[in-house]
């Protein structure tokens, strides 16, 4: 499998020495569910999991010149730091500008939110080789949506394919089978958070034997639990 791996969430403790998992992501939403209030302080700790691997930090301010200064406050953190953009604003404006001025100053971007071919092509024609960039493509949602996510992450595989400095990225992924469609679509990148990761060492597994596996499990849940008809 060629697409990499990347941990999706704020138990980075949990997982930093999973040999699968090559980089890491996070988001305000995370860490708002696991009650992290002092952004910093989760971060210094972050970073000293990543241990150099790739790690993406959230911009989440609402005016332009804040989320620049943001940016480039969380791009000091260290080499390994991406920044994640929302390609649009909270109103739905295009941040392209914002993304481009930052890239032009030598801070990765990680641009979050793409969920339309409209937003790709604006970006594949703004971003220039040689600027490193990750564009990530909301295929879980899309998918909830009732769209196949494969069609958009094509698309921007197919509209990147000429600027090797940018990666492309299945955000979202709600089963072990996304990895393996995110791999057969040639996208560089899928967040896995922590449920689907857990499932991974299922990967191949031959399906008889799975199936027995289950068989068992489940006639052991019934003893465990001292049931009886």
């Amino acid at each position: 499998m060629n697409t990499k791996i990347f941990y999706d969430g704020v138990s980075i403790e949990q997982f930093a020495d999973t040999p699968s998992v090559v980089g890491f992501t996070t988001n305000t939403g995370f860490m708002k569910q696991a009650g992290i209030n002092d952004y910093k302080k989760f971060a210094d700790r972050a970073l000293e999991l990543a241990d150099g691997r790739p790690i993406s930090f959230q911009a989440f301010a609402t005016d332009t010149q804040e989320l620049i200064r943001q940016a480039k406050t969380i791009s000091s953190w260290g080499s390994n730091v991406w920044v994640k953009i929302p390609v649009v604003s909270e109103e739905g404006e295009s941040h392209i500008s914002v993304i481009s001025s930052l890239l032009n100053e030598g801070v990765q971007v990680n641009v979050t939110t793409v969920f339309t071919k409209e937003q790709i092509d604006s970006l594949a024609n703004s971003i220039k080789e040689g600027q490193k960039a990750i564009v990530s493509v909301f295929a879980g949602r899309i998918s909830d949506a009732g769209y196949d996510p494969e069609e958009y992450i094509r698309h921007a595989v197919e509209a990147f394919k000429d600027n090797p400095s940018v990666e492309i990225l299945w955000a979202g992924c709600q089963c072990v089978y996304d990895v393996v469609r995110s791999d057969k679509c040639g996208c560089h990148i899928i967040t896995v958070p922590d449920s689907p990761l857990k499932k991974l060492n299922r990967l191949s597994k031959d399906l008889f034997d799975f199936s027995v596996e289950t068989s068992r499990g489940f006639g052991e849940d019934a003893r465990s639990a001292c049931l009886t008809v």
